[in-house]
């Protein structure tokens, strides 16, 4: 790889308990032609201190101070000062893994793109973990790809988990608002509608710190009124621009997206606010409202219809009782009932008459009843012989592939065996073939009803269990080999529903790939937290 001159900006103001670790995580990069801008957006600890330390001790570090402005201002700033080829940005209380900037810069090489965004990991006292909101937006590994391709990276609204073309950055001239927060949702919208193509990866690049000491961050500060003003200020921008710069399906995406993620977050934290923040919130949130793309909000879950339609209606009363309401049933989906024989969310205020909701706001999203979906263990089973007596004297073949977990279709109960069936759908990427479509035995898993928080509904048979047999990759003769995305169908009474077999939680351990023909491998991994599966050439085997 090419040497190139890397210059990262780290703004800081008053970081000087985590200021430290942050500029040697950077100090540490495997790329090490680096140019590192901090600016000292005028603290008044000792955060100025470390930063000329720094400076003084590695000739790559240089220190601009200014008055304080803002993190838009202090990053504006740094690009000013930044000389390099690529740019790319780090917080001051965050921190990078030591291949951050050799993997992007490696993926940008070979692209061609104008930018690349990293997967995020979330760095808290209990350890790493996947960030949820970037998970929504890096699902896959994409080069060359676009907004309008891939709406999804709407949640791709983060600096840090980038590395820029200098190039691209000033022909776009792209700057951070200044004067407010939020001003990377602006900015990285606008990178994502100018450019010319991107590339996403779901390396982990960028360690993303929830700060369990200190002052809060701007993430966590929801609960400030100047905190929310801002954000519209930054939904209304973005936007202004789409309007101007972008297509009408971006707008529709963007203010979808800012319905589901932005707003909402602060309907979620409305119970411990104010009643000044609440009205001063429910004011604003109802002028955004009216400006939003027709029919758009019918597109939403059940629970934000509910919420927005009485902040459009000026019921601030029965919002924060809907919003307390959220608080004490934090799930992922309200719970079901049948009206007539047609589904509706049993969600508070449904039966009031006076208020007179319209019955469309309780017809669920087809997406409420995504199955919950976990894989505990991947494992290898011995595959005996067709006729072969059981038992350890039993003849083996190579093994098959065990895939463990459960899955379960929300508000649909499932307290006996014939209430569910689960499938597992391998398809290939990439390959003109048809799936593979595997039978999976049924497991009584009633700890998976009791994780559940609710006591309404059974999901005592959401168990299952399904092995890949080797058998099942080959065409006669030939073997089939690429790589399979895995799926699992699940049915849960009359509803049937797909999902990608996915992790929970914590990643199950990788069974390590196995040899199933002469240079020949079948191996399951995890990518951005999904399960696939490969069968392809024996990497120990060397080339042909």
């Amino acid at each position: 790889m090419t040497d190139h001159l890397i210059s990262v900006v780290v703004p800081f103001y008053n970081n000087a308990d985590l200021l430290g670790d942050c500029l040697a995580s950077i100090a540490a990069q495997a790329h090490s032609d680096l140019q590192v801008v901090m600016v000292d957006d005028g603290s008044a600890d000792g955060s100025a201190a470390i930063a000329r330390a720094q400076a003084a001790a590695d000739p790559r570090f240089e220190l601009v101070s200014v008055r304080n402005g803002g993190p838009g201002w202090a990053r504006n700033h740094g690009v000013a000062a930044a000389t390099g080829e690529f740019l790319a940005f780090v917080d001051a209380d965050d921190l990078l893994p030591p291949d951050a900037y050799s993997t992007m810069l490696a993926v940008l090489e070979r692209s061609g793109s104008d930018f690349v965004s990293g997967g995020v990991m979330r760095l808290s006292a209990a350890g790493l973990g996947r960030s949820g909101l970037h998970a929504r937006a890096i699902k896959a590994r994409r080069l060359g790809t676009c907004i309008s391709a891939a709406p999804e990276l709407f949640y791709d609204i983060s600096v840090w988990n980038k590395l820029f073309r200098r190039s691209f950055w000033d022909a776009a001239e792209l700057s951070f608002p200044e004067g407010m927060l939020w001003e990377d949702l602006v900015a990285m919208t606008k990178a994502h509608v100018l450019a010319r193509s991107v590339d996403v990866i779901t390396d982990p690049v960028y360690h993303w710190r929830d700060r369990d000491r200190g002052a809060p961050s701007i993430t966590q500060s929801r609960a400030d009124a100047g905190n929310f003003r801002d954000r519209f200020t930054a939904l209304g921008m973005i936007d202004d621009f789409l309007r101007a710069r972008g297509t009408p399906a971006m707008l529709r995406q963007h203010q979808h997206k800012a319905l589901v993620n932005d707003l909402w977050l602060y309907v979620r934290d409305l119970p411990g606010t104010s009643a000044d923040y609440q009205a001063e919130f429910a004011k604003l949130a109802a002028g955004y409202l009216l400006q939003v793309t027709p029919g758009l909000t019918g597109e939403l879950p059940s629970s934000h219809k509910l919420a927005y339609s009485l902040i459009s209606a000026g019921r601030q009363a029965e919002l924060i009782e809907f919003a307390q309401w959220l608080a004490v049933h934090p799930g992922r989906t309200p719970p079901m009932v049948r009206v007539r024989g047609r589904l509706r969310a049993d969600l508070p205020l449904r039966g009031d008459r006076a208020l007179a909701i319209p019955p469309e706001v309780f017809r669920p999203q087809w997406r409420e009843l995504d199955p919950y979906v976990a894989v505990e263990s991947i494992a290898w089973q011995p595959e005996p012989e067709p006729g072969s007596p059981a038992g350890p004297q039993a003849r083996s073949r190579p093994a098959a592939l065990r895939i463990t977990g459960w899955a379960y279709v929300p508000s649909m109960d499932i307290a006996r065996r014939r209430n569910t069936t689960k499938l597992v759908v391998l398809v290939p990427r990439g390959r003109r073939r048809p799936p593979l479509v595997l039978p999976a035995r049924q497991l009584k898993r009633p700890d998976v009803t009791a994780a559940s928080g609710q006591d309404r509904y059974s999901y005592d048979w959401s168990g299952f269990s399904c092995d890949l047999s080797t058998r099942l990759l080959r065409s006669g003769r030939r073997w089939l080999t690429g790589t399979w995305d895995c799926f699992v169908l699940v049915r849960g009474r009359a509803v049937w529903r797909p999902a990608r077999l996915h992790a929970a939680g914590p990643l199950p351990a990788d069974p390590g790939p196995r040899l199933i023909a002469p240079g020949l491998t079948l191996a399951a991994r995890w990518t951005g937290g999904r399960l696939e599966v490969r069968l392809g050439p024996d990497p120990a085997a060397g080339p042909p």
